[in-house]
């Protein structure tokens, strides 16, 4: 039996409890620029704050520069302001 892994994802949420909402966050973080998310993983959403892991100092500062801008591409694909503001982390 092949299984898609978009109904991977959906049981997953389920069986977490994310919200479809979450779930639309994370398909909008996975659909931004390769060059955007190369070195960063979403992590957790929370009231409309996204919670980012980065994995060096330059994507970092990159992401941090361009937070507005990914605010904006990201409430866009949603087609509502839901994202309110990104919260960088270095991950370890």
């Amino acid at each position: 039996m092949v299984t898609k892994a978009k109904d991977i994802v959906e049981l997953v949420f389920k069986k977490f409890g994310f919200s479809s909402r979450t779930q639309d966050i994370f398909e909008a973080w996975a659909s931004l620029d390769r060059a955007i998310t190369l070195d960063s993983e979403l992590c957790e959403v929370c009231r409309g704050v996204l919670y980012v892991k980065v994995r060096s100092p330059m994507a970092f500062n990159s992401l941090y520069y361009n937070k507005r801008k990914i605010i904006h591409s990201l409430n866009a694909r949603l087609k509502e302001k839901v994202v309110k503001d990104i919260k960088f982390e270095m991950a370890l």
